[in-house]
């Protein structure tokens, strides 16, 4: 992949090797429109993505539960603005969670990013905002890593991790196993929060890659719910169904 730098050169040095064999070929002019092309897409342009991870379908306790998180990103290789949103919906109940968040992307190190900006709540913290700081990346073996810092206005603090990874199978075919666990600094009652460990969830899904931005999926997930100390502790095996893709 060329550098911003070495693209930019390249387009300006119309008599560079780089380019002299398709020249020869084409004609100069005939290839201004393909160093352009090379420029943009290669060289820091500004893009769009729409990446929709979850679109899917759950079998919980003989009910049916719908999840989503799909994120909106416009920037370039210095730096993204996003939103997104993930959230469920349970049959006979409605919406159970559904959170939003606004915020900025930088790039700090390779294969790293540093996030900042705002999340809001609407189920189960009604009405709640938080400011928040966040890193992803990809550790050894390619295992991707999201970590979340999130701060109320109440001194309430949560921290989200997430972690998964890609197997390949196949051509077509792929595992990816996943973990997610999220904590609180205090309790709060209302918002069945304790200090410490509140849940976690262990799964994994089979994809089939219908394309290489469309997949559709089959998964499994063990959940974890820590209740306070007069109550036992919830814990629901999910089955999943659902599609992935971006654009």
């Amino acid at each position: 992949m060329l550098t911003p730098g070495f693209a930019a050169e390249a387009v300006d040095a119309s008599g560079d090797a780089r380019w002299r064999a398709a020249e020869a070929h084409w004609g100069t002019d005939a290839m201004q429109a393909s160093k352009q092309r090379l420029l943009a897409e290669h060289s820091g342009g500004r893009v769009t993505l729409l990446e929709v991870d979850r679109m899917e379908g759950l079998h919980v306790d003989d009910d049916w539960e719908g999840r989503w998180d799909v994120t909106l990103a416009h920037g370039d290789d210095e730096g993204r603005f996003y939103l997104r949103s993930e959230g469920e919906y349970e049959a006979g109940v409605g919406l159970s969670e559904a959170e939003f968040y606004a915020g900025y992307s930088l790039p700090i190190a390779p294969f790293w990013n540093f996030q900042a900006g705002l999340r809001h709540d609407s189920r189960p913290h009604r009405g709640r905002s938080f400011i928040g700081v966040g890193l992803e990346g990809t550790l050894p073996f390619w295992v991707e890593m999201h970590a979340e810092f999130y701060a109320a206005e109440d001194g309430q603090a949560l921290m989200r991790l997430e972690a998964e990874q890609d197997i390949r199978l196949a051509r077509r075919w792929r595992l990816q196993p996943h973990a997610e666990v999220e904590m609180a600094l205090k309790e709060q009652a209302r918002f069945e929060l304790r200090p410490g460990y509140n849940e976690a969830q262990l799964g994994v899904r089979l994809f089939f890659d219908i394309r290489p931005d469309v997949s559709t999926y089959i998964g499994y997930e063990y959940g974890h719910l820590a209740l306070d100390q007069d109550d036992d502790d919830r814990t629901q095996s999910k089955y999943s169904f659902g599609f992935r893709f971006w654009w």
